[in-house]
């Protein structure tokens, strides 16, 4: 709102009176007015917010904008646009990124709207948004459309003219192609350039760019800076987020902690729920060519919406691979499993598991299968994936990947004449079941291409001895240990003799030995297995290769459990390393790798109470949480990876720290989750319920660890066959609930 009243100089202050309006305070300021909170007195009484240009600034050019945005602003009519407004904080100044989002959206309506009245904003920055109160809702209005310009109409010569030979908008927001000052045509899209700043500085509480460092050298700099510097990555910059203050000073310093308080959360939380999505939408606003940014500010909130329902955006190219990660990202590892049984059969695909390493050996020896190779691609890329589709399911919406894999499996029947591309797919499918736990669905699908391959082809072919291996897997998941350990021994015996002590099939076998004994604590035996596979890898793939550095972590977990911390340290970090160089710090071989180290540092702390080391301690917690963080952005909340972390995660911080309000939570996520995967016997389940009652007695919560225990005790009694001393540990805490109940007789 303007006035007309002449202002000879602008010594105003709270309280003064200005034609019909009551001054209140001052609410912000620009390069040619000021703006004030006042009361309007007549012809209405109302609050309003008053600009009034500043002493000097009435000149035909300023006086001919201001007019030109009283203007604009009668053009507009929409919710979002400033006619009356406020400013205020949530409660507690606290608000979530969806909030944030919303009320992002909201703003960009209303810039939009103006579009579709034909005028382009060009000075959008926070400064131009503020908060109007209505009721408990926060509701944004956008204001100052003093360097608007109107794309035709009445307006359009005037604001045009006003431009020529100018930098028109405010650097830290502007468009490259304001900042090329008339050598190119400006339209919507700038706009929706300084959206994206404008959402960057919501997501992360700082610009894109040092607004120093634009400012620093001049017109020329400001416009070379802004066409030419490449935003970071949102996630990235809240990663690096200094201590510094804002160079603007609009700001106080805050840390990436401070950020994170404001969005109602933690660092680490606030940064994934950053990265992937809305890295890509705010860069997708931020494109220096504006023929690849949103075309309109409705197509950016559209993927706004479609993010926040976890649906494609368009950021991202809308590859198969982009739209099926949606699909697998809940069960990555299934598909590894899967993708590298085909491989098998001769794809040969490259994926950083065992099995594919071996794969791709066998890929070399069965090209002769071309019929078979075809078929069973064809069969995965039409039956499988297309499982990934939701329109072929009634109830349509997401669909899991136990569903696509049940509905491949319900199709292999009908499908094949030969029975060997009949047992390849079977092969894939029963891996694919393994790798999302559900053994029992697994075990017809392998064991029939076991018995096809053993008796169409022979026991030496190396498609048959990979059916062997697969299904002493099978046996060592569902706890048949000395089955496993037969099939395991005779296929590794057989692949020695066929194929050689160096192949990548018989280095896995060997590996896969070594891991057994390992988990039967037969440590003495798995330890020269795995030395022998160390040789071999560093001899065929180099000591700086991810199976040689997965190798490393199965010797030092020998080491860990035999007490020998050094040897264990120092195969864990060589790596860990490894992994980093190879995958990347955001890797998820990276993130196991993290938690084992972590898991060997808690093991330390927990032999040398007596010795507190706050450094192991804090790296040890770090390790977990980043352990964590990755395997949420890149398995989902709900895999088994996911639970295993939060389950040590937990015992770290109750058992080390003595932090309980969190521990409990994490143990009570990690047991419903394993318990929605497995079944109640197998160990992992009774492992974290026990875990569970231990942190129930150490909160003195006594009768809730004593149901716990008699709940699970028979499961516990099928799950620890074998392993006498786990059923020991169970017992031995079991009875410190029960002589804490006074019941002594049984905790005796």
């Amino acid at each position: 709102m303007a006035s007309d009243e002449p202002v000879p100089e602008l010594d105003l202050k709270p309280g003064d009176v200005v034609g019909h309006y009551t001054l209140s305070e001052q609410i912000g300021e620009g390069g040619f007015a000021i703006v004030f909170l006042a009361e309007q007195t007549a012809p209405v009484a109302r609050r309003v917010a008053l600009k009034i240009l500043k002493p000097g600034m009435d000149s035909r050019e300023i006086v001919s904008r201001f007019r030109a945005e009283q203007q604009m602003l009668a053009l507009l009519d929409h919710p979002n646009v400033a006619n009356v407004f406020d400013s205020g904080l949530t409660p507690r100044g606290l608000m979530t990124i969806e909030r944030r989002l919303d009320l992002f959206m909201a703003v960009c309506l209303a810039v939009q709207h103006a579009h579709q009245k034909g005028v382009i904003h060009r000075d959008i920055k926070p400064g131009n948004v503020l908060m109007s109160s209505a009721g408990t809702d926060a509701i944004p209005k956008v204001l100052d459309f003093g360097v608007a310009k109107a794309v035709s109409g009445p307006l359009s010569d005037r604001t045009v003219f006003t431009e020529q030979g100018q930098l028109i908008g405010t650097p830290e927001y502007m468009s490259p192609e304001q900042a090329a000052m008339g050598k190119l045509d400006i339209d919507t899209r700038s706009d929706v350039y300084s959206l994206g700043v404008l959402l960057f500085e919501l997501i992360t509480g700082v610009l894109p760019f040092d607004p120093a460092a634009i400012r620093k050298g001049g017109v020329d700099e400001i416009r070379r800076a802004i066409r030419e510097t490449e935003p970071t990555r949102p996630s990235t910059r809240l990663e690096t987020l200094s201590h510094r203050p804002s160079s603007n000073g609009s700001v106080p310093a805050r840390t990436a902690d401070d950020l994170a308080r404001e969005h109602g959360t933690d660092t680490k939380s606030l940064i994934r729920r950053v990265r992937g999505d809305l890295d890509w939408i705010v860069l997708r606003a931020l494109e220096k060519d504006r023929s690849r940014r949103y075309q309109t500010v409705n197509a950016l909130v559209m993927d706004i919406r479609h993010h926040l329902a976890n649906e494609p955006i368009t950021a991202r190219r809308p590859t198969t691979a982009y739209r099926m990660s949606r699909f697998v990202r809940r069960n990555r590892a299934a598909v590894f499993g899967a993708t590298a049984a085909i491989a098998a059969l001769s794809i040969g695909l490259g994926i950083a598991t065992w099995q594919a390493f071996a794969a791709n050996a066998a890929a070399t020896r069965e090209r002769r299968q071309s019929n078979t190779l075809r078929e069973v691609v064809d069969f995965i890329t039409g039956d499988f994936i297309a499982a990934g589709d939701p329109n072929l399911f009634d109830a349509g919406g997401d669909v899991s990947l136990r569903d696509a894999i049940d509905f491949a499996a319900g199709r292999v029947e009908e499908r094949f004449e030969d029975p060997l591309v009949e047992a390849a797919i079977r092969a894939a499918i029963g891996n694919m079941y393994r790798g999302i736990s559900e053994y029992e669905s697994a075990e017809p699908h392998l064991k029939a291409a076991l018995d096809v391959r053993s008796e169409l082809l022979d026991e030496r072919d190396p498609v048959t001895l990979f059916s062997m291996n697969d299904w002493a897997t099978w046996l060592q998941d569902t706890g048949s240990m000395d089955a496993a350990e037969e099939l395991f021994v005779r296929t590794l015996a057989l692949r020695e003799d066929v194929l050689g002590p160096n192949d990548p099939e018989t280095i896995v076998s060997l590996n896969n030995l070594a891991n057994l004994y390992r988990v039967l604590h037969r440590y003495d035996e798995a330890e020269p297995l795995y030395r022998d596979v160390l040789d071999r890898l560093i001899n065929t793939v180099g000591d700086e290769h991810v199976h040689t550095a997965t190798v490393k972590e199965g010797l030092a977990t020998v080491y860990q459990e035999r007490k020998e911390f050094a040897e264990a340290e120092r195969f864990f970090r060589e790596a860990l390393e490894t992994h980093i160089a190879v995958s990347g710090e955001h890797g998820l071989d990276t993130a196991r790798a993290r938690s084992n180290l972590a898991f060997l540092l808690r093991k330390r702390l927990l032999q040398e109470p007596d010795q507190p080391n706050q450094g192991m301690m804090d790296e040890c917690e770090t390790l977990y949480r980043e352990a964590l963080e990755v395997t949420i952005e890149l398995l989902s909340e709900e895999h088994f990876s996911t639970y295993k972390i939060k389950d040590n995660l937990a015992s770290f911080l109750h058992v080390i720290k003595k932090e309980y309000d969190e521990a409990g939570p994490l143990y009570e996520s990690a047991l419903r989750g394993l318990k929605s995967i497995l079944e109640p016997t197998h160990f992992e389940v009774i492992r974290v319920s026990h875990n569970l009652a231990t942190y129930y007695i150490a909160i003195e919560e006594y009768g809730k660890a004593d149901t716990m225990y008699r709940e699970m005790i028979d499961d516990a009694e099928i799950a620890t066959a074998g392993f006498p001393w786990a059923m020991a540990v169970f017992k031995g805490s079991w009875g410190k609930a029960l002589t804490h109940l006074e019941r002594f007789e049984d905790a005796e």
